[in-house]
């Protein structure tokens, strides 16, 4: 079931069919060097059973990101769920296959999704956090309207950038 499209991108539930496309994503060292390092198999299935979860919890969570020209699964884009500092927050979150980058699908992604996150779930607030040295993700933030909040540690993640935008 299409959640979301965009012009070039179609994002959809995770189903377990998407074990191999994910499991390589996550075990690529340079795609997971910000976000606790790469996976195998069995991390990226125990993933793919967390969104799963958080779809049945919350009806929305990370969703497959699909190259419309293509029907190739190229990441995962959607939304997480943190409580930072005593309040809960949404963050956009977006992650994609090497061969992907530099090619605008983040920052199309991102977008989509914070207008997603507004009209259709109605959020006041999203945020995106951010490892300080991941340039790369700071300007896709930027150019989803995201702008600089505060630093903040999320355990046991460490320090990250907090962008934010509000409706």
């Amino acid at each position: 079931m299409t959640i979301l499209e965009t012009e070039r991108l179609q994002f959809r539930f995770v189903e377990a069919a998407d074990l191999d496309g994910l499991a390589a994503i996550y075990a690529d060292p340079e795609v997971m060097r910000f976000i606790g390092g790469p996976l195998d198999r069995n991390g990226a299935w125990d993933r793919i059973q967390r969104m799963q979860a958080l779809y049945g919890q919350r009806h929305c969570g990370p969703y497959a990101t699909i190259l419309k020209a293509t029907g190739e699964l190229i990441g995962r884009c959607g939304f997480l769920f943190w409580t930072i500092e005593g309040h809960d927050e949404v963050e956009v979150a977006y992650l994609l296959a090497r061969p992907h980058w530099g090619r605008g699908f983040a920052t199309e992604a991102a977008r989509a999704l914070v207008r997603y996150g507004f009209d259709a779930m109605r959020l006041s607030r999203i945020i995106s956090l951010i490892h300080p040295e991941n340039i790369a993700s700071i300007r896709v933030a930027e150019k989803a309207g995201l702008g600089f909040e505060r630093e903040v540690v999320i355990p046991p993640h460490g320090l990250r950038r907090c962008h934010a935008i509000s409706k």
